[in-house]
């Protein structure tokens, strides 16, 4: 009797537990809408057959993963407009591929997206120009300095000068709070812009 039981239990909960891990959260929580000081923008949409790519104004290109090039055309073409906010946030993909989600923030569309290795404008990038050898500062060729924290240093320590790296509010809140990106090997920092006034 307590087999089958059991077995009831189970056959009716099944279902349950099973959508409940079928769902995946395709979106992040952003602290502040607020366009932030380094903003990483939206430029153009690129469809090429199935395949679209977002462009960003510091040249990186995103591989959209979570839609399809008609269905991009249909919601990003008409919405979104050169200039709006892009936040980035990491993820381990799942079901739908991709490793970071991107997101609007004036929109608020979320898409699944890999980060692709060409650069629609190299000029644009930002690469390392001096990183102390355990990870814990960074220079950039543009002149800003960044502090990484100490479990951010783990990763960083790995980054090598001339790497190119993407900026990105993410979720931060605090004004001098971002996310930088390592376009070599898609890791990524929690990071503090240092402002010396």
């Amino acid at each position: 009797m307590f087999r089958h039981c059991t077995a009831l239990l189970i056959l009716f909960f099944t279902p349950i537990f099973a959508q409940e891990k079928a769902k995946e959260p395709l979106d992040f929580e952003i602290s502040s809408y607020a366009m932030p000081e380094i903003a990483t923008t939206f430029q153009a949409l690129s469809i090429t057959g199935s395949d679209a790519r977002i462009v960003l104004n510091d040249g990186s290109v995103w591989i959209l993963r979570s839609v399809g090039g008609d269905q991009a055309e249909a919601e990003i073409a008409p919405a979104w407009q050169v200039g709006d906010d892009i936040r980035l946030a990491r993820r381990t993909p799942g079901k739908v591929p991709g490793n970071f989600l991107l997101k609007n923030a004036r929109t608020r569309n979320v898409y699944c997206v890999d980060l692709d290795k060409t650069y629609a404008d190299m000029s644009k990038a930002s690469f390392i120009d001096r990183i102390d050898q355990n990870g814990y500062a960074i220079i950039l060729n543009g002149g800003t300095q960044w502090a990484i924290g100490y479990l951010g240093s783990f990763t960083t320590w790995n980054w090598r000068r001339y790497q190119r790296i993407i900026v990105n509010k993410s979720s931060y809140y605090r004004t001098e709070d971002y996310m930088l990106i390592n376009a070599e090997d898609g890791s990524t920092a929690w990071s503090s812009l240092i402002l010396w006034r």
